[in-house]
């Protein structure tokens, strides 16, 4: 079995990204650090929504190869392409059609469709009502928050690593899915 914590050409691979961001986190609530928490909390946010598209992306690509390898129809170009259009698809779909994809997928159970949800939706109190403006100054608020979303991460992060763990092949790391490519001919 291949090691998901693989770096990929030199660039850190998805695990890698996942485990430095949470350690972050994690630092953050360790040492109370009041000041650093509405930054947390905003990255946590955006870092939730992109994992849970990241790993829609895994689970429908990883079904449909071997789909297509039991009828004996996949070619490495179809499967390419296939990839090429899902991640597409997956980093423009909105937050709430994520939620709902990796549920229907069964990426996710309905009990943390529901804590998604409450993220996805103090996510929009955040962006479009200056939620945290007003409670930015206070730490125990601040801190019940950072911490639902940490918890919510964590378990993202887990079903993601697993299905990394399950599909076994090293490329499926790349941060090609949250960061444009820099390697040539990508």
């Amino acid at each position: 079995m291949t090691d998901v914590n693989t770096v990929y050409d030199g660039e850190p691979g998805i695990p890698e990204i996942i485990t430095d961001i949470a350690n972050e986190l994690k630092r953050i609530v360790d040492e109370n650090d009041q000041d650093k928490y509405l930054e947390a909390i905003v990255l946590n946010y955006s870092f939730i929504e992109n994992i849970l598209k990241y790993t829609i992306f895994l689970k429908i690509t990883y079904n449909h190869a071997c789909d297509q390898t039991r009828k004996g129809k996949e070619s490495d170009e179809n499967a390419g392409k296939f990839g090429d259009q899902m991640k597409t698809f997956c980093k423009k779909i909105p937050f709430f059609q994520a939620q709902n994809i990796a549920l229907a997928h069964g990426v996710i159970d309905i009990p943390l469709s529901e804590k998604i949800n409450k993220i996805r939706s103090d996510r929009n109190d955040t962006v479009h009502q200056f939620w945290l403006y007003s409670r930015r100054k206070k730490a125990m608020e601040m801190r019940t928050e950072l911490d639902a979303s940490i918890d919510v991460m964590i378990e993202l992060a887990m079903i993601s690593t697993d299905l990394i763990k399950e599909i076994g092949i090293p490329e499926i790391c790349e941060i090609d899915f949250f960061f444009p490519s820099k390697r040539k001919g990508k």
